[in-house]
């Protein structure tokens, strides 16, 4: 089958249900348009009039009027892709530096963004100028790099929900904002079992397949490796002494701080709600040595005594390994299930390969030829 694409446009279809609608005769006044009166579950179709003929107007509960105003003010409420994103210009307000508003393409409507507009991320707010200040290079400060129009374009489209009023300003038809929402795919989201965990990355492989060996190691299958996830996570100063010690649930690492996790409310978290962490080490923290004693260094900050493992038992993940940790954790009374062990109610708990997690964030290109 052969597609022509002859313009990018959007097609939409209409249905009236008992609705009562007012048709405005259109700007240019060259035509006017009737529609058939108002039933349940009625679809409607415009047909151009010519003004002055004798189908200009009908009986039914529709009827253009010639040289109708507009209405001075309505609400408008858009969903669609970031086409483009500029700082400042005219009926923008008076704001300077962080405060400057600006102005965003979306469905081919340009809306105003005012002065002091808090836009709201993921898990994250700023001010419209902080969008262009914050953005990653080559865009920091002139582009957001979210927009369709930037140069050079996104790796992904990104959407936009501005909620806002339509007002006529000095003979204009207008579009202001009043509340804005972007994310890269705002219901996009992955789910799986953690297989592999990259301890000097800070990366995750969820899903996939792996091959386990029978001493216990684990590679990456490469036809499916799995979803390669990792925390946005940015370096901040967890135990307040005044010196930046990794990001709040990992490896401190952003390749967009603006769409960083949450560092004050835990967005990444155990279904019970429970703060979870990937440990901030080189090796796996709760890897044996011959001895069956732990091997290498622990994360203070994410330590392993707040996962409940089973010596002795079966890996989730392979019957014939070793090892494995319990479904079930408790880090609310220090001592928690497992003699000899003393959890710590005040500090996180590590992802373990085994987890099931259900994920979501934005698509990034961290190399010419990503996973």
């Amino acid at each position: 089958m052969r597609l022509a694409v002859r313009r990018r446009i959007w097609q939409a279809a209409f249905t009236l249900s008992a609705l009562l609608i007012t048709t405005l005769a259109p700007l240019s006044g060259s035509a006017s348009y009737a529609a058939a009166p108002s039933t349940s579950d009625t679809t409607v179709a415009a047909k151009a009039i010519a003004p002055g003929s004798a189908e200009q107007t009908t009986t039914g509960a529709f009827a253009a009027v010639p040289g109708a105003a507009l209405p001075t003010s309505t609400q408008f409420d858009l969903t669609g892709f970031l086409q483009a994103a500029t700082l400042g210009g005219p009926g923008t307000g008076p704001g300077l530096g962080a405060h400057q508003g600006g102005t965003l393409t979306v469905n081919g409507h340009v809306v105003i963004v005012p002065s002091e507009t808090i836009v709201i991320l993921p898990a994250n707010a700023l001010t419209w100028q902080e969008l262009f200040a914050q953005s990653p290079a080559p865009y920091t400060g002139v582009a957001t790099g979210l927009a369709l129009a930037d140069i050079p374009a996104p790796i992904s489209t990104y959407e936009v929900h501005v909620v806002g009023n339509r007002v006529v300003q000095a003979g204009q038809d207008r579009y202001i904002a009043g509340l804005i929402n972007i994310s890269q795919q705002d219901l996009n989201t992955g789910a799986g079992y953690v297989n592999y965990i990259d301890y000097s990355t800070g990366e995750i492989r969820v899903g996939g397949t792996i091959t386990v060996d029978a001493l216990g190691n684990a590679t990456l299958n490469a036809a499916n490796p799995g979803a390669r996830v990792r925390l946005n996570d940015p370096a901040i100063d967890n135990d307040g002494d005044g010196v930046v010690d990794g990001g709040r649930f990992g490896r401190a690492q952003t390749p967009d701080a603006r769409f960083t996790v949450d560092p004050d409310n835990p967005t990444i978290a155990s279904a019970t709600g429970f703060p979870m962490c990937i440990p901030r080490v080189l090796a796996d923290p709760v890897a044996l040595n011959a001895v069956g004693a732990f091997s290498n260094p622990d994360d203070a900050l994410c330590p392993r005594i707040n996962r409940t493992q089973r010596f002795g038992g079966s890996s989730l993940l392979s019957p014939t390994t070793p090892g494995g940790f319990s479904a079930t954790t408790n880090t609310i009374i220090p001592g928690g299930v497992t003699p000899g062990y003393i959890s710590l109610p005040n500090s996180q708990a590590p992802i373990e390969v085994g987890d099931y997690v259900t994920f979501a964030g934005t698509l990034v290109n961290d190399t010419a030829t990503p996973t």
